[in-house]
């Protein structure tokens, strides 16, 4: 057994404790460790903590995998680009008192708009500087399943929303470090002192 093993066995048996930091001790995903970078977001307003291989979208790329206008403002993905978080700030007055209402309402439009998705476990979590409410489902690619967590939350009162996705048949592998980088997004205080 090489040192990398050894790492892999140690993490994942850290990783059965439920006071484990992923974010410091990092994460098994598909039989790798991913440790974490702090990255500024949609104009260093906001920071958000990913995996060390996560990098910003491509536009030609987005275009392709969020064919909408209406995509993320801003995506971080992983090399292969299968497993992608997003985030946008919209000109859509929310509060605080108002992110569980609001997740609701994306809730109803999605099944609406797609009735085969299939909703699991939400939640509501008040971080360091932000409200979230947030709420997990399965949707359909073309060719795969889909696993997604999408989030709302108000900054400056405005709308604030993320999406995070990977294909289904991750998700247990996923989830955990998903809903972590979910509730590392805090406010930039360099940024807002200015």
């Amino acid at each position: 057994m090489d040192k990398t093993d050894e790492q892999i066995i140690a993490l994942k048996n850290q990783q059965e404790k439920k006071d484990r930091d992923i974010l410091k001790d990092g994460a098994i995903i598909n039989d790798n460790i991913s440790h974490f970078k702090e990255v500024s977001i949609l104009d260093s307003k906001l920071i958000i903590e990913v995996p060390n291989n996560f990098e910003e979208m491509n536009l030609e790329i987005a275009k392709i995998k969020y064919p909408s206008e209406q995509r993320p403002q801003y995506i971080m993905t992983n090399p292969s680009t299968s497993t992608n978080i997003g985030l946008s700030l919209l000109d859509h007055p929310i509060n605080e008192t108002q992110v569980e209402e609001g997740s609701d309402e994306l809730k109803r439009v999605l099944k609406a708009t797609n009735p085969a998705i299939e909703f699991y476990k939400s939640g509501v979590e008040k971080l360091e500087d932000l409200k979230i409410s947030w709420f997990e489902y399965k949707s359909y690619a073309i060719d795969d399943q889909m696993y997604n967590i999408m989030f709302v939350s108000s900054y400056e009162g405005k709308f604030l929303h993320g999406n995070f996705n990977c294909r289904f048949s991750e998700h247990t592998e996923w989830r955990e470090p998903a809903l972590t980088i979910i509730k590392s997004l805090k406010i930039n205080k360099k940024e807002e002192l200015k």
